[in-house]
């Protein structure tokens, strides 16, 4: 996939945890680096977020369709995957496939991230 103004990006996911004769093993955190685009998001983009979740400390993602990403889900009690870009965390919130264009270079991964603040988890 070749973007326009593509920078080094770092995807931080979590395999599901699990229970084992009674506890809880949380799941392994991994890093993965990846090429794509990152801009600050519009304010018609953040309309797409839950009111509670609106932040101007929000972020659009262009990544390349071959990576997958999970979304937060507060039903689920799921952490979305991380963008760390220029040093900062940011949650995914929405992440949605676009293929649109017949040409397979160009299906591609929107994400959706918020910065998350220092030490929160």
């Amino acid at each position: 996939m070749s973007l326009f103004g593509s920078v080094q990006v770092i995807q931080r996911s979590f395999s599901p945890g699990r229970r084992e004769k009674g506890s809880w093993i949380p799941g392994e955190l991994t890093d993965a680096l990846f090429k794509g685009t990152v801009n600050n998001s519009p304010g018609k983009v953040l309309e797409l977020l839950p009111e509670g979740k609106r932040s101007d400390d929000t972020i659009s993602v262009f990544a390349p369709i071959n990576l997958n990403f999970t979304p937060a889900d507060s039903k689920q009690q799921r952490d979305g995957d991380l963008i760390i870009w220029e040093g900062r965390e940011y949650e995914v919130q929405i992440a949605r496939k676009c293929n649109s264009h017949p040409v397979k270079m160009m299906h591609h991964w929107e994400l959706l991230a918020i910065r998350k603040k220092e030490g929160e988890r």
